[in-house]
C-alpha cells in the first residue's frame, strides 16, 4: 500500500503531474477505455511483479566462486603498470582545501553533496594533478578516518551501493597512488584501507542494483567495482560477477551504435570512462578475453563521446552527474582512441581523469607540443538509433537529441527535451540546454526537467512527451497514452543543412494534433519553423534559452539584440511564414526572463550539477487558432 500511495502523490506533487494527471483522465474518457483495465494499468505500475532482475539477465549463481577468474594472481601486475605519479613536485606540492574537518562532516543542503564526500571522487582531481607523497598520505588518513566512523551494515551511512561500488575504485586508484609514490602496502594506513576495501566487493555482490525494468547505469557501475577489485584482491569470483555483468550492460543500456540509452550526454561519458577504465586493467592484467570481447562496443562508446565533444564543450543534454564536473573527463576520448589503436583525437592540455594513465599523459605532452588535427566530420551527422544528430555549416553547430522511444523511461536520465536544440557559433555556445542543477524535488529541480527548460514548445502547459517521475509516472499509464516516438529525417541542401523533427506526441492532447519542427542553418543563421496540426484555440509557448555569456536585449519591433563576449551580436526575430492554407496572422510576443526563482523559475544554466548562474531565456506565447505555422531566425549582424 506504501507503494501505491507514492505513486499518488507523485502523480499529483507538482503543476507538471497535475496537468498531464487531468489530462489523461481526459484521454482514458474520450477513448472509452475501460475503468478496468484503466486500474489494471495503474495497478501492474504501482505493484510491480517483483522480479528484481532486468529482462535478459544472465545468471550468475555459478559464477559465485573463488579462483575462477584466471587473472587473480595478477594483483602486483596491477599495482606496477597502473597510476604511475605525474612529475615529481615537492613533498605537499598539491594541498588539501580541508581545514579542520573532512568532506563529510557538516551540512549539506543536497544529499547527494553528502553522498559525495562517502564516495571518495574527490580524491581523483588531486591524483590526477600529481599529488605529492605527503598528499597521498593525507588522502590515507582520511580514508582511514572515514572507516572508523562508518563502519558497514545494511542501510548504514555511506554504505549505498552505488556509494559502495564509486569507494571501491576510487581506493583502487589511491592505494596504487600510494605504492608507486613508495608507501608500503603494508603500512598501517594503507593497511587499514586495503582490509576495509575487502569487505566492499562481498557487500556489494549482495547488494547489486537490480531494479526490473528499471535498471539502469549503476549495475555498470556495480560490474566495474567489482571486476577491478578482484584484480586487485585477487578474487576471482568478484572478477568473474564483473566480467558477465559489464558484457550484459555493454549489450542491453547502449544502443547498437555506442551511445548510453538514457538520454544524458554527461552520463554517456561517464559510462564510456567506467569501460575504459575496464578494458585498461583487463589489457594490463593479460584478460585479453575480456578486453578483445568488449572492445568493439566501447569503441563505438568512444567514438560517440568523440562526436559530443569536438570543436565544442560537452553538450549538456539531459542530467549532468553530482559525481564529477564535465570537465574533468574531457580526455576521455583522446585517452579512448589511444588505448583502442583508433585515429587519433585531440585531448586536454589540463589535468583531468586521463592524467591516471601513461596513455593520457602522452596524450598531454602532444597536446602541448603540437596540435593534434581533429578527425573531418560532414555537415551531417546521425546516430539515429539514440537520437543523436550534428549539424554543421560554416561557423554553425547544431545538436539535437530526440528520444527514439518518445516518452522517457524509468531508467533514464533523460529531461523533456524533445523538439529542443542546442546552437553555436564558432564553437562558442549560443542556445543551451539549461540542466537540471540539483534532483532534489522542488521548483528548481522540477524546472531543470521540464520543456520550459529546453528550446522546444509546449501546447497548453503539456510538453511533448511523458518524462517518468516528472509529468507522469509511466508504468500506470496506458501504452496508447504515451508510446508515440518523434520521426527525424536530416537532409543536406545546397544552400544549407535542415533537420526536420515531426512529433505526435501532442496527439494525446486532441486527437490529430501534432508539431512538425524544422531547423535549418545556412551561413545567415538558424531557422525554427514550427507547424501544429489540429484545431481549436490553444496556448502555445516557445523557449529559447541563451549562455549566461550572451546579453539579450529589445531592438524595437518585437526583436530582440543577442551580444556576445568579444563584440558579436545576434538578432532574434519572428518572421513572416509562407502564405497558403495555414494562416499566419495569429498573434503572439516575445519575453525575457532572467534568474526568475518562486515556484515557476525561468533564466537559469547549470553548468555542472549544484551550480546555478542567471542567463537570458526568451519566451514567445500565443494563444493561436490550429492550424498553425511559425517562423523564427536567429541570425548573426553584420
Amino acid at each position: 500500500m506504501r507503494r501505491i500511495f507514492r505513486g499518488i502523490a507523485a502523480a499529483v506533487g507538482s503543476p507538471y503531474h497535475r496537468r498531464e494527471v487531468g489530462n489523461y483522465v481526459r484521454y482514458v474518457v474520450r477513448r472509452g477505455v475501460l475503468a478496468g483495465a484503466a486500474w489494471q494499468a495503474i495497478r501492474g505500475g504501482v505493484i510491480p511483479g517483483g522480479v528484481a532482475e532486468p529482462p535478459g539477465f544472465p545468471a550468475l549463481s555459478s559464477l559465485e566462486r573463488a579462483g575462477a577468474c584466471g587473472v587473480i594472481d595478477s594483483s602486483d601486475r596491477f599495482h606496477a603498470l597502473g597510476f604511475l605519479p605525474i612529475g615529481n613536485g615537492g613533498e605537499d606540492a598539491q594541498e588539501l582545501p580541508l581545514i579542520g574537518k573532512p568532506p563529510w562532516e557538516g551540512w549539506f543542503d543536497d544529499p547527494e553533496d553528502r553522498l559525495l564526500a562517502h564516495r571518495f571522487g574527490w580524491v581523483l582531481p588531486f591524483l590526477a594533478a600529481g599529488a605529492s607523497p605527503g598528499t597521498v598520505g593525507r588522502l590515507l588518513d582520511l580514508a582511514g578516518r572515514w572507516i572508523e566512523a562508518f563502519p558497514s551494515g545494511d542501510g548504514a551511512e555511506g554504505w549505498d551501493s552505488y556509494s559502495v561500488a564509486e569507494r571501491t575504485v576510487h581506493w583502487i586508484f589511491l592505494l596504487s597512488a600510494a605504492r608507486v609514490r613508495g608507501i608500503d602496502r603494508a603500512s598501517t594506513l594503507a593497511a587499514m584501507v586495503e582490509e576495509s576495501l575487502r569487505a566492499h566487493p562481498g557487500f556489494l555482490l549482495h547488494h547489486l542494483e537490480l531494479r526490473g525494468a528499471s535498471t539502469n547505469n549503476h549495475l555498470i557501475n556495480d560490474a566495474r567495482a567489482l571486476y577491478l577489485a578482484g584484480l586487485y584482491l585477487g578474487e576471482g569470483r568478484f572478477g568473474d560477477v564483473g566480467r558477465e555483468i559489464l558484457r550484459y550492460g555493454a549489450r542491453e543500456m547502449f544502443a547498437p551504435s555506442g551511445f548510453l540509452r538514457e538520454g544524458s550526454t554527461h552520463y554517456h561519458v561517464l559510462l564510456c570512462r567506467s569501460f575504459l577504465e575496464v578494458l585498461w586493467a583487463a589489457r594490463a592484467s593479460g584478460d585479453h578475453e575480456l578486453f578483445e570481447g568488449l572492445r568493439g562496443r566501447v569503441e563505438g562508446m568512444t567514438r560517440c563521446t568523440g562526436f559530443l565533444w569536438a570543436g565544442v564543450d560537452l553538450p549538456l543534454i539531459g542530467d549532468v552527474s553530482p559525481d564529477f564536473p564535465p570537465a574533468f573527463h574531457a580526455g576521455v576520448p583522446a585517452l579512448g582512441a589511444e588505448l583502442l589503436g583508433l585515429e587519433s583525437i585531440e585531448g586536454p592540455a589540463s589535468p583531468g581523469w586521463h592524467s591516471l594513465f601513461p596513455e593520457g599523459r602522452a596524450r598531454e605532452r602532444m597536446a602541448d607540443e603540437e596540435d593534434c588535427p581533429s578527425p573531418k566530420a560532414g555537415p551531417i551527422q546521425a546516430f539515429s538509433d539514440a537520437g543523436y544528430y550534428r549539424l554543421a555549416w560554416k561557423k554553425w553547430r547544431l545538436f539535437l537529441y530526440a528520444n527514439p522511444l518518445g516518452l522517457v523511461p524509468p531508467w533514464s536520465h533523460g529531461h523533456a527535451d524533445l523538439l529542443g536544440f542546442l546552437l553555436y557559433w564558432e564553437g562558442t555556445p549560443l542556445l543551451v540546454d539549461p540542466g537540471r542543477a540539483t534532483y532534489i524535488d522542488g521548483p528548481i529541480g522540477r524546472y531543470g526537467r521540464s520543456a520550459r527548460a529546453h528550446n522546444g514548445l509546449m501546447v497548453d502547459g503539456l510538453e511533448p512527451s511523458v518524462v517518468h517521475a516528472h509529468n507522469g509516472y509511466t508504468p500506470t499509464l496506458l501504452p496508447g497514452y504515451y508510446d508515440h516516438p518523434a520521426s527525424v529525417l536530416p537532409e543536406e541542401k545546397e544552400d544549407g543543412v535542415r533537420v526536420v523533427v515531426r512529433c505526435p506526441g501532442f496527439g494525446r492532447l486532441a486527437p490529430g494534433l501534432s508539431v512538425t519542427r524544422v531547423l535549418g542553418l545556412s551561413g545567415a543563421g538558424l531557422r525554427v519553423e514550427d507547424e501544429i496540426t489540429g484545431s481549436g484555440c490553444h496556448l502555445v509557448e516557445r523557449f529559447f534559452h541563451f549562455h549566461p555569456a550572451v546579453e539579450v536585449s529589445r531592438d524595437g519591433g518585437g526583436v530582440l539584440r543577442c551580444a556576445v563576449p568579444g563584440g558579436g551580436a545576434f538578432r532574434l526575430r519572428e518572421e513572416e511564414a509562407d502564405s497558403g492554407a495555414v494562416d499566419t496572422r495569429k498573434e503572439g510576443s516575445f519575453s525575457l526572463h532572467r534568474g526568475e526563482a518562486g515556484h515557476s523559475p525561468m533564466g537559469w544554466f547549470s553548468p555542472r550539477y549544484g551550480e546555478l548562474q542567471s542567463s537570458w531565456t526568451v519566451a514567445w506565447r500565443g494563444r493561436l487558432s490550429l492550424p498553425d505555422r511559425r517562423r523564427f531566425v536567429l541570425e548573426k549582424i553584420g
